[in-house]
């Protein structure tokens, strides 16, 4: 599979994933629009994905680990995310095709890791 179809598979998985996640709260409460409107950390993600195509596993990883992650990501709160390159997660032995399965990494570790790369608050560098 190439990489323009894998990214767009995760992409669409991602987003399915959002929608799952979203809707409930969509529906809870009205969502204001206007200037207030924040762009999530996972839109950022994604977008920064699209344009690097360096940060393939962190979207599958992100779609593996426990679905706080990505509650976590869609928040519009302020915070900083070290994201691990795709070199980096590399570095463990994982790819965005076996990032999702338990004999190479189990969800909790990776939900741990992924929540270790995330800090509240706005960090420049």
């Amino acid at each position: 599979m190439n990489r323009t179809t894998l990214f767009f598979k995760h992409t669409i998985a991602l987003v399915a994933l959002i929608a799952m996640v979203a809707l409930p709260t969509a529906w809870a409460k009205p969502k204001e629009t206007g200037p207030k409107d924040k762009v999530t950390l996972l839109q950022t993600a994604l977008a920064v994905s699209e344009e690097t195509n360096d940060f393939n596993t962190l979207i599958a990883a992100v779609l593996a680990a426990d679905p706080s992650v990505v509650m976590l990501l869609s928040d519009n709160g302020q915070h900083t995310v070290f994201a691990p390159t795709d070199a980096a997660f590399a570095e463990l032995g994982l790819t965005p095709d076996n990032v999702g399965d338990t004999d190479v990494i189990d969800t909790e570790t990776l939900t741990a890791i992924l929540a270790y790369h995330v800090v509240k608050g706005r960090l420049l560098a």
